[in-house]
């Protein structure tokens, strides 16, 4: 039987604020990282762009097409 695995990454979020200006600005991997632990918290929200971000992928064809088969959805 063959299974397929779809992976989805969620929205933008408030973790993301100050860490994607620090990337767009060069800075490093790692300070990168650093800056989304700082503001990382457990379910962090999603930003208004986040909200536009998942309201979008939930419409896209693709999305739709697998919709009626999915058997199994895993969240954190």
């Amino acid at each position: 039987m063959k299974k397929t695995l779809h992976f989805l990454r969620h929205g933008n979020a408030q973790h993301n604020v100050n860490a994607e200006p620090l990337r767009a600005a060069g800075c490093t991997f790692q300070q990168f990282l650093d800056q989304m632990q700082i503001d990382d918290a457990f379910d962090s929200a999603l930003t208004a762009l986040g909200v536009e971000q998942a309201k979008t992928c939930g419409e896209l064809p693709a999305t739709k097409a697998i919709s009626n088969k999915l058997e199994l959805i895993v969240t954190r």
